[in-house]
């Protein structure tokens, strides 16, 4: 989990998003003229979603772990998530692999 994401699997974690992408930037300390510009030049959901993802990543760097994004992610209340789906994807457990607020987040 201290690893950092590659990615393709940013597009698949940007894909298993619903509402609230854009709520995600305040989590992980994007700034509003950035969301905006990601909006003015992706059109659809999906790609505004990875380029979040994608610009977090170039910010951060070596800090930007699965970690850390799945603690925004969890942190962002009104961001809906298909859990299941990263979980697919990345092959592992994500509620017995990382712990929020000091107590295992199960699913």
């Amino acid at each position: 989990m201290s690893s950092i994401p590659n990615d393709k699997d940013l597009v698949h974690i940007a894909s298993s998003f619903g509402f609230g992408c854009e709520l995600l930037a305040a989590c992980l300390s994007i700034d509003r003229p950035t969301v905006e510009r990601l909006k003015m030049d992706h059109t659809r959901a999906i790609d505004q979603c990875y380029n979040l993802l994608l610009t977090w990543k170039r910010k951060v760097r070596n800090e930007a772990t699965y970690e850390k994004l799945f603690k925004a992610m969890h942190d962002c209340e009104d961001l809906t998530v298909d859990w299941t789906k990263i979980e697919t994807h990345l092959g592992f457990r994500i509620g017995k692999k990382v712990v929020f607020r000091s107590c295992p987040l199960l699913f």
